[in-house]
């Protein structure tokens, strides 16, 4: 069956990476383009639409004013929108009136599984009446069964925490399989989490247990279901934990068959032949599962953040909204269609010429080095507005952890060196991020030294700790060190030293959140020193 999806899109090599993103993925579907609020209108009125794909506006026809014409005119439409340029604000009003979700542009990997889901969603919808085998093949599955796999799939479309996924799961899982009880689990390391459950009396709710001793583990360790008719005789049960329950038979599915992230399973208080069809549901049931649990983790821990920074973020002023905009939006979506045509020339034109690799090559490096830059510049304008959630930072530990990464990418045997230092007060993520720019520009100056060598280490001036890296680098006029500090200023060129020029930019954005100062001494061929402080909070 051919779906027919809208694309409300004015941007004609986007609506063409949504295109080829979708139909990659096999997804069977007539797509219409719409570039304006009356080609849309003309759709909706004159067939049936599954699926309205929506850039966040298209001239002065907003998503929100496009979610309400699609649920106007085609209640039973799914709507999800598609676009880089959004905020979490607008992104929850759309869904209030009836939107699916919110994905970037920068991710449309993420973007089939959901349009699978709201096309599910959609034909179970309205042609419940008419789904004889929703599992695919011959199937002896009841209507019941069907109706509560059905709006399990429609309620966790909707779902937007891990608690709502919990609450469906569980609850669908003992009615579709008229079971006595279900179990929600999560994989967390090594272990079997049991995080909600839904019994007639109580399982394993709150516990955990190892990888190795449940079913659960067994079930995501093999990628496959687990059928036991008899717990009794079954060497995968552990038998104490079983003992005090009520449970003789058992399936169990996986959530995300090719990498487990947990596990759903039901129980019955009396021995129970578990038939194919139990299997066949309860899997089904453990893939919405999954993709539900993909868009919580994608999608709301994020709003989470978001919704605990509302009050600071409206705080930005309205040149850094430009600038984010202007570089996220003006300027990402040229490099993101100039890499991604690249590829497709690549595929469609292959063998090329030496000639012409090289030139392809070249394109996409340049895409590529532009596209980290303007990172770089989002990193920075994105420093000025985060909260800085200080705590205890073991810097010599810090400083440690962050040697073995910056040496792998080294080409050069570099001595590092990292000393005692004392503790301070800060961010323990964004001080990791200072050691490692700072740590990465002086193994890379110090590299044409036949003796590289760099010292991590803190000295006391007047009372105060002083946190430092040195290196016996090339070093630098020291007359210019002023300038260090400024985002893309460069005393190398990049043939002699690769980098984009924000690092240092943004070691100084970060030092002086937490109320520090950021300063380099040097001479040339002499290396160089970058000295910062952390304030503690008696201080600040």
């Amino acid at each position: 069956m051919h779906h027919h999806i809208v694309l409300l899109e004015d941007d004609e090599c986007d609506a063409e990476l949504i295109e080829r993103e979708l139909r990659n993925d096999g997804i069977a579907a007539i797509i219409n383009v719409a570039p304006s609020r009356q080609r849309l209108k003309t759709l909706l009125s004159h067939s049936k639409v599954d699926l309205v794909l929506s850039d966040s506006a298209v001239g002065d026809f907003t998503a929100l004013d496009a979610v309400k014409m699609t649920k106007a005119m085609q209640p039973a439409s799914g709507f999800i929108i598609v676009s880089n340029h959004m905020d979490e604000t607008r992104a929850e009003q759309a869904r209030r009136m009836g939107a699916i979700e919110w994905i970037r542009k920068s991710e449309l990997s993420q973007l089939p599984p959901l349009v699978r889901m709201s096309l599910d969603a959609t034909e179970a919808n309205t042609r419940e009446t008419a789904i004889a085998h929703p599992l695919g093949g011959e199937s002896t599955l009841g209507s019941r069964q069907v109706r509560r796999l059905v709006q399990a799939i429609i309620d966790l479309s909707k779902a937007r925490d891990l608690p709502a996924v919990q609450r469906i799961v569980k609850t669908a899982a003992r009615e579709i399989n008229n079971a006595d009880g279900a179990t929600f689990v999560l994989r967390e390391g090594n272990q079997c989490y049991y995080a909600d459950e839904d019994a007639i009396a109580p399982l394993w709710k709150g516990q955990r247990f190892p990888m190795t001793r449940c079913i659960s583990g067994w079930t995501m360790i093999h990628h496959k279901p687990a059928v036991v008719p008899d717990i009794t005789v079954d060497e995968r049960i552990p038998q104490d934990a079983y003992r005090p329950t009520f449970v003789k038979s058992l399936v169990m599915a996986p959530i995300r068959e090719d990498a487990p992230i947990g596990a759903i399973g039901t129980y019955w208080a009396t021995r129970h032949e578990v038939t194919a069809d139990d299997v066949e549901l309860m899997q089904a049931l453990a893939n919405s599962a999954s993709v539900a649990l993909e868009n919580v983790a994608l999608y709301r821990q994020l709003e989470q953040r978001v919704a605990e920074r509302t009050q600071q973020l409206e705080e930005t002023n309205e040149s850094l909204r430009e600038f984010s905009y202007f570089v996220s939006h003006d300027l990402r979506s040229p490099i993101r269609h100039i890499d991604a045509f690249a590829d497709i020339l690549a595929e469609e034109s292959a063998p090329l010429p030496p000639a012409g690799k090289h030139a392809l090559d070249s394109i996409k490096n340049a895409a590529a080095r532009m596209n980290v830059m303007l990172e770089g510049l989002l990193k920075l304008a994105q420093l000025g507005t985060n909260a800085i959630e200080a705590v205890a930072v073991d810097m010599r530990a810090l400083a440690n952890s962050v040697v073995p990464n910056v040496l792998d990418q080294s080409m050069t045997p570099v001595t590092l060196t990292v000393e005692d230092m004392p503790p301070c007060h800060g961010n323990e993520v964004l001080l990791g991020q200072v050691w490692t720019n700072l740590l990465t520009n002086a193994v890379k100056f110090s590299a044409p030294r036949s003796a590289p060598t760099v010292i991590i280490g803190s000295e006391q001036r007047k009372g105060e700790t002083v946190y430092f890296v040195r290196d016996n680098g090339v070093g630098f006029d020291s007359s210019k060190a002023n300038h260090l500090f400024t985002a893309f200023y460069r005393m190398h060129s990049t043939s002699e030293f690769p980098g984009t020029g924000v690092g240092l930019a943004i070691v100084h954005r970060i030092v002086t959140r937490h109320g520090g100062r950021v300063w380099a001494e040097s001479m040339p061929e002499e290396g160089a020193t970058f000295y910062f402080t952390v304030p503690s909070p008696q201080q600040t």
